[in-house]
């Protein structure tokens, strides 16, 4: 698709006003617009992404950052458009865009076609201007790549020593001038017990397979043209601003099957809508099989998510966007919930028997227009009710919210300062229906905190040089009763139920990070946390925190990764 880049000259003296300024004033008039192909990156490349929203703080590029992952062409774009301001950035930034300038050349499509397929694989050794792949191919129709993923981390406390080992590959291929496809396998082994899905980590989820071994397959086709994309992936998403966990889709879950649809007609709106096919984990007693000598052959319900995001681009570096979603669990997939552009909510009055479906409405904003300043925040409102809206005894809407600010250069060069607040009220996220809570696998679709719930968060990061990341972090946690959806008892009513009537369980750790990325997707990586985590007995302590992390901790870890 066309992406869209807009390039704000920073404040500085009339008298350095230069060539590169000029253009950058060029491209603001013009709405530099390039096309390109939809491959995504996924959002555990933290490099690319906190660089990109560095560059956005810096007023030198104009991101939707309530949608992610952003797709390769998009990044790349954006990258060579960087490249023609140089000036404007540091010693370190310099080095960065140079370094992912190698990474992206792919889409940027900067080197020679070779004449023959040996000449462009002999290129892996002496790859010039781009990072060197284990196969690379490129004609005028077709562009085509395979690497492999491997990594390995150990981790030790006082309670157990435990490793993660993964292995795999990925592939990435572009199809004449509209088509793009990609796979990304991950197979895992752990050593200690598999991460349950009621856990209040951040770390994404695992299948439901018992044992030690688990894996990870994504993979999508997309078609593009010049003012949208649409495509078929098993994938993450993540919907809504946050630097510490989203409160409207988080990315947490397993990967499931989505149909996905991004529209930008004009430079100051796009739309964004996905239909996704979840994995409810709730056995259908009809469709049990009993095959003899104990084989047994189960059956989920299905389930299903419809959702979409209108942002609006207010003004340079402001953007406001406004959704909502629904997820039902039918037979068959609802044709009504395949409109991309509904009011989901409003459709399911007429097409329900009853209260089976589950739906949400969200809002973002997004402020960039202070130079090194990000200010975010985003608004989640669960079982829509507008009669009892703002009646504390019997309100019907449950909602959440996270507000935070990003500060770059502060207090010195190089460094950020990220502050951020959530809060989830009781009872949002869940339903009546088990078929038609807002998870996937039993995973949260929103904050992993879940519902009835309270965070705090700080970091201060600091970039020394390129591809090197430093982090001190500091949160506090904690969540009160976990409250059931039991709508047709009126003495457990689920209405106006008390926000953190007591604390049930209670996280403050604080922690030092360290990751330097030696070349493309190679990195090493290291982490102290300390961790006193605590609850109100040994069940809920032990429903929500794995063995390892119980009581006071102190965890140290290493690992290398080749590829994320």
């Amino acid at each position: 698709m066309k992406d869209r880049l807009c390039l704000n000259p920073v404040s500085i003296h009339p008298i350095i006003m230069s060539k590169n300024l000029f253009l950058l004033y060029v491209g603001l008039l013009f709405n530099i617009s390039l096309f390109a192909q939809t491959i995504p990156i996924h959002h555990s490349s933290e490099g690319i992404y906190e660089f990109m929203d560095e560059m956005a703080s810096l007023k030198l590029v104009d991101l939707n950052s309530a949608i992610k992952p952003y797709s390769r062409q998009f990044i790349a774009d954006q990258l060579q458009n960087l490249n023609e301001f140089q000036s404007l950035l540091n010693k370190r930034q310099k080095n960065q865009l140079s370094f992912y300038l190698k990474e992206f050349e792919k889409e940027l499509g900067n080197s020679a076609i070779q004449d023959n397929l040996y000449e462009r694989i002999r290129t892996i050794k002496h790859p010039h201007n781009r990072r060197a792949d284990l196969f690379f191919y490129r004609d005028s129709l077709f562009t085509f790549w395979v690497n492999p993923i491997g990594g390995y981390q150990y981790y030790s406390n006082q309670n157990l020593n435990f490793h993660h080992q993964w292995v795999g590959a990925e592939a990435g291929a572009y199809i004449g001038d509209n088509w793009s496809v990609y796979v990304s396998f991950r197979d895992n082994t752990i050593s200690s017990n598999k991460m349950k899905s009621t856990e209040l980590t951040p770390e994404v989820g695992q299948d439901n397979k018992s044992g030690p071994y688990y894996s990870d397959m994504r993979g999508g086709i997309y078609y593009t043209w010049d003012w949208g994309s649409a495509g078929f992936v098993k994938d993450h998403m993540i919907w809504g601003n946050n630097y510490n966990g989203s409160t409207i889709i988080s990315g947490r879950t397993p990967s499931f099957p989505m149909f996905k649809l991004n529209l930008k007609p004009v430079k100051w709106f796009d739309f964004n809508y996905v239909h996704a096919w979840l994995i409810s984990e709730v056995v259908d007693s009809n469709r049990i099989f009993d095959f003899g000598d104990g084989a047994v052959r189960q059956e989920f319900y299905p389930k299903y998510l419809a959702a979409n995001m209108y942002s609006f681009h207010l003004w340079k570096h402001l953007t406001a966007s406004v959704g909502n979603s629904m997820v039902y669990s039918n037979s068959n997939v609802q044709p009504a919930y395949l409109i991309p552009f509904i009011l989901f909510k409003s459709v399911e009055h007429t097409i329900a028997a009853s209260n089976e479906n589950n739906a949400q409405i969200f809002f973002d904003f997004s402020s960039r227009n202070i130079k090194n300043l990000h200010l975010y925040g985003t608004f989640y409102i669960d079982e829509v009710n507008f009669g009892r809206m703002f009646d504390p005894e019997t309100h019907s809407n449950w909602f959440g919210y996270k507000a935070g600010f990003r500060l770059w250069d502060f207090p010195l060069q190089n460094v950020s300062f990220t502050a951020e607040y959530t809060r989830t009220n009781p009872m949002i996220y869940k339903h009546y229906y088990p078929t038609s809570t807002f998870e996937s696998n039993h995973y949260n679709l929103g904050h992993y905190l879940r519902d009835n719930a309270q965070q705090y968060y700080v970091s201060l990061d600091y970039l020394p040089i390129a591809n090197l990341r430093t982090k001190i972090f500091w949160q506090y946690e904690e969540k009160g009763p976990d409250y059931p959806d039991i709508r047709n008892d009126p003495n457990n009513s689920v209405l106006g139920k008390k926000f953190m009537g007591n604390v049930e369980w209670q996280n403050t750790s604080w922690g030092f990070k360290v990751s330097y990325e030696m070349f493309h997707d190679a990195r090493i990586f290291g982490e102290l946390i300390s961790r006193n985590i605590t609850a109100i007995d040994q069940v809920t302590l032990d429903k929500y925190t794995a063995s390892q992390y119980q009581g006071k901790t102190f965890t140290y870890s290493l690992g290398a990764n080749f590829n994320f």
